[in-house]
């Protein structure tokens, strides 16, 4: 699941390349227009199969889940402090990362323990 607001072709293609089972679960652009859910001329196949997946009852409604987990996990972290890391490199910013998620983990696990 993604936010709908960026949408791009090319990551969903990529994605089908890379795991051809995977289900990708976003809103095209305009969700609103029942048409941004019928397939484009010269659009790839995967991307067709996407608008097309998305215009189904049970997608939308699997898409709305998402606001319960995951806005969830994005609002406690800008609460906590977590609104732009102060290290460089993609290891450094994975290791604070993986910090937030162990702690956000236990403090979830602690709040519904009790």
């Amino acid at each position: 699941m993604a936010d709908g607001g960026y949408v791009q072709h090319e990551d969903i293609d990529r994605v089908a390349k890379i795991n051809p089972e995977c289900r990708i679960y976003m809103p095209p652009r305009h969700s609103q227009d029942p048409g941004s859910y019928l397939p484009k001329e010269g659009e790839s196949q995967c991307i067709k199969e996407w608008r097309i997946n998305m215009g189904k009852v049970e997608s939308r409604k699997i898409y709305k889940n998402r606001a319960a987990t995951s806005e969830c996990v994005n609002a406690n972290a800008r609460n906590r402090g977590l609104q732009q890391f102060f290290v460089r490199t993609l290891a450094k910013v994975s290791s604070n990362m993986c910090l937030f998620v162990i702690v956000h983990n236990m403090i979830r696990f602690w709040d519904l323990r009790s």
